[in-house]
Formats: C-alpha cells, structure tokens, sequence
C-alpha cells in the first residue's frame, strides 16, 4: 500500500489528540496567550478546514472523474513544490508560514466538540488514503486548493496533510503547556 506509513501517522495522531486533548474544556479549547494566536481549538478547526479542502480532489480521483489542469500536466514545478511544500511544513520547521486565506481557521469561538469531529474527519482521511493508494494513483498531479499556480503530486499532497497535522498538533501541545504554566 503506497500511503502505509502515512496511515500510521495518522493513527498515531489520532491517539495523542484523542489523550491530549480530547478531555479539553471549551475554555481551554478557546484559551489564546494574545488576541492575534490561534487557540488550541482554532489549530484543530485549521486542519479540518485544510483537509476538507482535499476532499473533493481525492473524490473526484477515486471515482475517476479527475481532470488535471492544463498548467499541473505541463508545470515543470510539481516536484519541486511538492518537496518544498513537505519540507517547509514539518513540525521540525521553525520557519513561520503565513496561513493562505482559504486554509484561516475559525475567529470565533470553537465548539466544544472539535477534537471529536477532527477524529471523525481523520477516519475520513484514512479512507481517502486507503482509497488513493495505488501506485498509479500516487503520481497524479494535483492543484493546491490554496493556489492555481502550486502543484504537486498526490504523494506530495498526502505527506503534506500528515506533517502538517504533526506540525499544528506540536503547537497544540506547546499552547497547552503555555495555558497550564499561566493557571
């Protein structure tokens, strides 16, 4: 299976978000340590929002509707978007990346339950991805939904989703160390 260890990333996401988080309050889900930062509850409404982006794309590939672009079947980009995008978005990253405005979480108060629909939403991913992993399927050249002009493989689209999550839930964890420190 091409998306394996990927699959057992998500899994192993799950379960720390399900023992960290999943007993959260909605005042800790909502706690910011300044107006302008994300809370805890906004990083999980971020990834929701990002993933569910994908969501069509990988629909429209499974039922073998999908059409790429003309500029992702020509672009001579893709990879190297591709390994930049992966690379820059890594929990190990510590350069700070403007969130494109289709990927902004929530700037409202999050509901009590976005730790319970983000592990429903991750079920769905994982189905995605069992779904998507054929070999063939992996090469497939993909547009962000965040830009025309980005593109990348289906590969590069699937780590991109995992190391982003490990990214948003190590910053989970630092805000929830942060809140308990100021308490």
């Amino acid at each position: 299976m091409a998306f394996e260890a990927q699959l057992q990333q998500i899994s192993l996401i799950n379960e720390e978000v399900r023992s960290v988080f999943g007993s959260l309050a909605p005042d800790e889900l909502n706690w910011k340590p300044h107006p302008q930062k994300w809370s805890i509850g906004q990083q999980f409404d971020h990834l929701m929002t990002t993933n569910g982006l994908y969501f069509p794309i990988f629909e429209s590939i499974i039922r073998g509707e999908y059409r790429p672009s003309l500029w992702a079947r020509i672009s001579p980009l893709s990879g190297l978007f591709g390994r930049m995008l992966v690379n820059s978005m890594g929990p190990e990253s510590k350069r700070k990346i403007k969130t494109a405005t289709a990927f902004e979480p929530s700037a409202s108060q999050v509901k009590a339950d976005i730790v319970a629909n983000f592990l429903t939403q991750q079920q769905q991913l994982s189905q995605y991805m069992e779904a998507l992993s054929a070999p063939s399927q992996t090469k497939i050249i993909i547009t962000s939904p965040a830009s025309g002009f980005i593109t990348y493989s289906l590969q590069h689209a699937v780590e991109l989703l995992v190391v982003h999550e490990k990214r948003h839930i190590a910053q989970a964890r630092s805000l929830l160390k942060i809140m308990r420190e100021a308490t």
